[in-house]
């Protein structure tokens, strides 16, 4: 399925597993259409790269939060 861009502006999304693989990969999808993206992971150290793009999305006017979170 295909979005448009701006699709979940305003939105927030909270994507849990987002520290790597398949959840990494839609909480940067959400992202890139606009949305506010809480990713939660169980292990600390996703955070670091996480951070890394957090930093970059902030500055093009995006949002992102890594959280430490254990969903089970």
């Amino acid at each position: 399925m295909d979005f448009a861009p701006g699709a979940f502006r305003g939105r927030t999304a909270f994507v849990t597993g987002g520290g790597t693989g398949l959840g990494l990969a839609v909480a940067r999808r959400l992202g890139r259409l606009g949305a506010h993206v809480v990713v939660a992971s169980r292990d600390v150290a996703h955070h670091a790269a996480l951070g890394r793009g957090v930093r970059r999305r902030r500055a093009r006017g995006d949002d992102a939060l890594p959280v430490d979170t254990d969903a089970t």
